[in-house]
């Protein structure tokens, strides 16, 4: 039973104070905020076949956080969801994902911080499915796969986030992980595993955009029941003026083993 729990944590703020301060709070006029899409697909493979038949399940969730509604210090969360069980095998078989976004906004000329969760199981110990195309049960292998999109579009200037470095994954064969990042602006980018955390700033004009993409994949051959845990922090805060412009973000990245606890759920 492979069990995964990430968290990653990012800091957004705007130039229009002379610290780091709430960019939902302190966006300016014409802005439409940052757009959130959340999907986590959970199932099972025909053991051994890439591209093999599967059974699977996919829970989405979409989320827009507006300059309106919200004050300081206040902590928003949602969540994607999903479990899959086989047709037959061990009780605790199952491929099981929570995909969770945090929003913190913040207080007394503070940065936004926002942060993701991600914690999956799977397990293919005697897990069997019947695809109904006359072959019975047949063995298969437990999968997760997880995207995490987030958008934000102009008129928007003299704000920065800073991109969090992706931890370099461990994962016990022979389950396999994947983990990749990428990013549209300008400029455009992609992340790694191991890659190091870095400034972005966001200066869009009304028909520029950037969005931000994580994608994440394990999955568990049959027979096997490992078990993997992160525990991974890291990360700093910065406050950086600019010449003639009153600037900027701070940036924090964890990775830990237990969720966040928030104040409010989103809908």
């Amino acid at each position: 039973m492979k069990k995964h729990h990430l968290s990653i944590l990012l800091v957004f703020a705007s130039t229009l104070a002379t610290q780091a301060a709430s960019l939902l709070l302190s966006a300016p006029s014409g802005w439409n905020g940052i757009f959130i899409e959340m999907n986590v697909r959970s199932g099972f493979v025909q053991a051994g076949i890439p591209g093999g038949l599967e059974s699977a399940i996919t829970a989405t969730k979409f989320l827009l956080l507006t300059t309106y509604g919200y004050s300081g210090g206040e902590h928003i969360i949602d969540f994607a969801t999903n479990t899959a069980s086989p047709g037959d095998g061990d009780p605790k078989d199952k491929a099981a994902g929570t995909l969770t976004f945090h929003y913190l906004v913040g207080a007394g000329g503070a940065a936004d911080q926002f942060s993701f969760d991600i914690d999956t199981t799977t397990s293919a110990t005697t897990a069997h499915v019947d695809f109904g195309l006359g072959g019975g049960l047949e063995k298969v292998d437990a999968f997760v796969e997880m995207d995490l999109y987030l958008s934000t579009f102009g008129p928007l200037s003299g704000a920065m986030l800073t991109l969090p470095g992706l931890p370099t994954l461990s994962g016990a064969a022979p389950t396999t992980e994947s983990m990749i990042v990428t990013f549209f602006g300008p400029p455009d980018g992609f992340m790694l595993p191991g890659t190091a955390a870095f400034d972005y700033p966001l200066d869009l004009s009304p028909i520029e955009g950037f969005e931000y993409h994580l994608d994440y994949k394990v999955l568990t051959p049959y027979g096997t029941d490992p078990q993997i845990i992160y525990n991974i922090t890291g990360g700093g805060a910065a406050l950086v003026p600019e010449p003639g412009s009153l600037l900027l973000l701070a940036f924090s990245s964890m990775a830990f083993l237990r969720r966040k606890r928030g104040s409010r759920v989103a809908g």
